[in-house]
């Protein structure tokens, strides 16, 4: 299982929440619970291994009944944390049709990131240039100055506000898989020998400067 708040990683620890639960069942019915949950997707061979490492651990059984518990209560705080973000997330939907905002006419900012984004924003107009709104993100690169030579091509300052950055990063991964152009602008950061989060840094603030300006302007983002 490659995340323990998968679907079928929760399910697995609210039913049988240790190894000693878990190999107290015979196969058939552990297979059964993970192809319902997973929905057939999980192999049968994986849920033998699963199982297996069940066999293989070694328990302390003094401590499962407590264990136990602590898990089963750090599930139910999961599955309250999970229903949570998905209230927010439907509320955040709802407000971004009645503001309908032009932000969502740019590749990879749909109605989440949206909100996130404008949240973070707040009034464009506090910002007297592009270059300002991309400190404030903290995408603006780190300056380094030696003497006269001054290089501003180093990592990322990463001030500024954190959430507005992670958005970005999130819009901008979105859109080098989806819009061509943007697309283009990530692969010549890569052919011209950036690693991948070096190119998505530099995607991420041409994506907040397309924002500045079709806020600052109230226009829909068009490829020039």
């Amino acid at each position: 299982m490659k995340s323990v708040d998968s679907k079928t990683s929760m399910a697995i620890l609210k039913e049988y929440s240790v190894p000693s639960n878990v190999v107290a069942e015979p196969f058939e019915d552990i297979y059964a619970l993970i192809k319902q949950v997973s929905r057939s997707q999980m192999t049968r061979e994986r849920a033998e291994e699963i199982y297996s490492h069940a066999e293989n651990t070694l328990t302390m059984p003094e401590l499962d009944s407590i264990v136990s518990i602590e898990i089963k209560t750090l599930i139910s705080e999961i599955e309250m944390y999970q229903g949570q973000i998905q209230a927010l997330e439907k509320m955040m939907k709802q407000l971004m049709e009645q503001v309908e905002s032009k932000i969502r006419t740019i590749p990879g900012i749909g109605k989440i990131l949206g909100a996130m984004i404008l949240g973070e924003i707040g009034d464009i107009d506090k910002f007297s240039s592009a270059k300002k709104l991309v400190a404030f993100a903290g995408l603006d690169p780190v300056t380094h100055q030696s003497g006269n030579f001054k290089n501003s091509t180093g990592p990322i300052s990463k001030r500024g506000s954190p959430q507005l950055r992670s958005a970005l990063f999130m819009a901008a991964n979105v859109a080098r898989q989806n819009d061509e152009n943007l697309g283009a602008y990530y692969n010549g950061k890569i052919e011209n020998g950036k690693h991948h989060k070096s190119a998505l840094n530099a995607l991420a603030a041409k994506l907040l400067r397309i924002v500045y300006w079709v806020l600052k302007n109230d226009k829909e983002y068009k490829v020039q």
